[in-house]
């Protein structure tokens, strides 16, 4: 019989259901920091890591901003379980050294994330989905201050925070907006925006980390962390991301008030697709998912909420789905498995038009 999952707590915590704004659908945090006295993770030993692991957990798990934090060691997890670890919390900062002893702190907001002896001795990881994250900044900078009244953090007067990528030092901060875009992208005004509205100090990608936008999720991050200051970023990735969800916001207005029978029709076909099919990946079950998401918003969709759809949205993954049964799902079961999860989630669907 399998064990209770101790990600079931964290599940049941998901951000994307306090979600509340439709087009822009969270931010993301991340500080990377290295101690002075100790090799990056890439160069340690299995010694070292655990001294490193062993001093920075025990301050964490100490410091006063995080409600009840849980310590996980990595060696200690199946496969997917730190596959839904990095996938709640959309990261990827596992060391790619197989000596290297690492671990990760969750606190019960289900928000933030600590990796220890990852791509770096320490990576601080917040998401917020309610549009204040201005709080979710000033939760990261306040543990950051904390931390380093215990801990001298490898620091440059050239460079600043010396980070394993030196292209991440400086400030060593990525701030991320993540925003869904139906319209511009199927409208193809994406391109176009993207050229016009965006400046050098920032850069765009998808879900995948490439070009293309996978659930016409786009995320804005800023490009450079060297000779910047937070302030400077925070700003620069919050004027890009508001200009962008200020136009995709005109366009579902004008679509409102005159539906384009295109878009109807995709939304429409996104509905039959999800409740009939008998296996799908998951690339085509977000690009049905987005429309879906779109038609919500409109008001053409009566049945689920716009942050029940979030949920369900990131619940197509692969270590999501496996929670489910709380075991690993084989390559050949995943897609009918995240079948069987969208008939069931979308059961209370109807198209108003």
């Amino acid at each position: 019989m399998n064990e209770p999952n101790p990600f079931i707590d964290l599940k049941e915590k998901s951000f994307w259901e306090k979600s509340d704004t439709p087009i822009w659908i969270a931010s993301s945090f991340f500080l990377q920091r290295n101690l002075s006295s100790e090799p990056f993770p890439m160069k340690m030993n299995a010694t070292e890591s655990e001294v490193t692991l062993t001093a920075l957990k025990q301050t964490l798990m100490h410091v006063p901003q995080l409600e009840i934090p849980i310590y996980y060691e990595m060696s200690e997890l199946k496969t997917w379980e730190k596959q839904y670890l990095l996938e709640h919390f959309l990261a990827t900062c596992e060391s790619n050294n197989p000596e290297c002893k690492s671990g990760v702190i969750v606190d019960q907001t289900g928000n933030f994330l600590a990796m220890i002896n990852g791509e770096d001795h320490l990576v601080l990881h917040s998401i917020d989905t309610q549009a204040d994250w201005k709080l979710a900044w000033k939760k990261l900078s306040e543990i950051e201050i904390e931390l380093a009244k215990s801990h001298t953090f490898a620091y440059s007067p050239k460079f600043g925070y010396l980070t394993s990528e030196l292209a991440n030092s400086g400030t060593a901060l990525t701030v991320q907006a993540f925003l869904h875009l139906p319209c511009l992208i199927h409208l193809d005004q994406i391109d176009e925006v993207l050229l016009k509205e965006l400046d050098d100090e920032v850069q765009v990608s998808g879900l995948s980390g490439q070009s293309d936008f996978i659930g016409d999720i786009v995320i804005i991050q800023n490009r450079f962390t060297i000779g910047l200051t937070e302030e400077h970023i925070l700003e620069g990735v919050h004027k890009s991301a508001t200009k962008l969800m200020n136009l995709e916001k005109m366009l579902r207005t004008a679509l409102k008030e005159k539906p384009d029978a295109l878009i109807v029709d995709k939304v429409s076909r996104a509905i039959g697709l999800l409740r009939h099919s008998y296996q799908i990946e998951t690339k085509e079950a977000l690009a049905a998912l987005s429309f879906i998401k779109l038609g919500i918003d409109l008001e053409w969709i009566s049945g689920l909420t716009d942050k029940e759809i979030n949920v369900i949205l990131f619940g197509v993954r692969r270590a999501h789905l496996a929670l489910l049964s709380n075991s690993e799902i084989s390559n050949d079961e995943l897609p009918h498995k995240r079948a069987q999860y969208l008939q069931k989630a979308l059961k209370p669907l109807n198209m108003k038009l």
